[in-house]
């Protein structure tokens, strides 16, 4: 994955609360199931910001 070219359409995708909201349901399901790349990619997801 290329992160600078992905960086920004996240940022703009993400700008909007609905979709940040879906965005970390989606990633507590997976986390809660003990899939460990959500759980390291929740942990990065600050990094977008």
């Amino acid at each position: 994955m290329n992160i600078p070219v992905v960086t920004p359409v996240i940022k703009v995708l993400l700008s909007n609360p609905q979709h940040f909201e879906n965005l970390i349901t989606i990633l507590g399901l997976f986390t809660n199931s003990g899939w460990q790349e959500a759980l390291e990619l929740t942990w990065r997801l600050k990094e977008v910001f």
